[in-house]
């Protein structure tokens, strides 16, 4: 799942935080090319917003 698709306001994603079966379930997230945040985070600032899964979850 891409950081935009995480991101997305009423999106697929949030629609699953709401399932309270999926989040039993959810044990960690894991972001892969972490590195992005840094180098892509002006150009697609949703990377830069990845940090508020800590709070959603």
């Amino acid at each position: 799942i891409s950081p935009e698709q995480i991101m997305k306001p009423d999106g697929e994603f949030e629609r699953l935080l709401k399932n309270q079966l999926f989040m039993a379930c959810v044990i960690s997230v894991m972001i892969d090319k972490a590195h992005c945040l840094t180098e892509w985070g002006e150009f697609q600032p949703e990377y830069r917003e990845l940090g508020r899964l800590r709070y959603i979850l």
